[in-house]
């Protein structure tokens, strides 16, 4: 079984000069002020330290159980931990609560490492939207890095747009038709060939995950906490699957198996949690 952290796609990430911009592109890791959740100071505790299997592990814990406006600080060191990690799908997930937040800074700094990892998927609109909304919400260095990002975005895109070979309709048209003194060329019959028949996909499975966790304890609790709702879809007991993650055991939490995308993803809207994922497995 695949380990939801794809290392690979991280390791991609960094080739393309991404992984600064993936903390939220931000001088400071993602903080929290005052007095917070026990859970919320470890996964602060964990991020900063670089531990970032342990820092999700404690944001989405925290994510899952505290009110606003913990639940927004919690969700934007879990997305930007995932994100560390190369599991993009699940950060921008968690990352789109963190830019609900009604805290500024937090949901800046959400915005821009989702723009970041729009970008690192070939996403520039998306990204483009998310700096713009981000800049005014930050402050000083965090701005100035969140602006040069947008002015870098903006030229590949007019780059891309006027690179040679780019013609208008008019001129494309007026340079493929026909000379009206040109003799038209004899043209052959055209031999079709049949397509030769694609190869048979393989079966996949596709799976409702809530969570990822480094402690087996963490993954029985979130079980424990979601066995309500699920009882109430029939969706049966939730599932703990031990896998690996970048090495090391882990625990994650699975709350159905479907047949098709489509039906996972509709289990997941009756639901109503933006914890909880879709993925594909073979």
């Amino acid at each position: 079984m695949d380990a939801p952290f794809s290392r690979s796609t991280a390791c991609a990430i960094a080739t393309l000069g991404m992984v600064a911009s993936l903390i939220g592109g931000c001088e400071t890791a993602p903080t929290t002020t005052g007095h917070r959740d026990s859970g919320l100071a470890k996964a602060e505790q964990a991020y900063r330290a670089g531990q970032w299997l342990n820092a999700y592990d404690e944001g989405t814990a925290a994510e899952a159980t505290l009110a606003s406006p913990d639940r927004e600080r919690a969700a934007l060191i879990a997305g930007s931990a995932a994100a560390r990690l190369g599991e993009l799908g699940r950060a921008q997930l968690l990352l789109t609560t963190a830019a609900r937040s009604a805290d500024g800074s937090v949901r800046g700094e959400a915005l821009v490492t989702r723009a970041s990892i729009s970008e690192s998927q070939g996403d520039r609109t998306s990204a483009v939207a998310d700096l713009e909304a981000a800049i005014p919400l930050l402050a000083n260095r965090d701005a100035t890095r969140a602006r040069a990002q947008l002015q870098r975005l903006q030229l590949a895109s007019s780059v891309a747009a006027t690179r040679p070979g780019a013609t208008s309709p008019s001129t494309s048209a007026s340079a493929s038709a026909p000379s009206a003194t040109r003799t038209k060329p004899t043209v052959p019959p055209a031999v079709t060939t049949a397509p030769e028949p694609a190869p048979a996909a393989a079966t996949k499975r596709w799976i409702m995950q809530a969570g990822v966790y480094t402690r087996k304890a963490s993954a029985t609790r979130r079980a424990a906490q979601l066995k309500p709702e699920c009882d109430r879809l029939k969706l049966g007991d939730p599932v703990i699957e031990k896998t690996r993650v970048a090495g090391r055991a882990a625990y994650r939490v699975v709350l159905g198996i479907f047949s098709s995308r489509d039906n996972a993803e509709n289990a997941v809207r009756q639901l109503g949690r933006t914890d909880v994922i879709v993925q594909a497995e073979r």
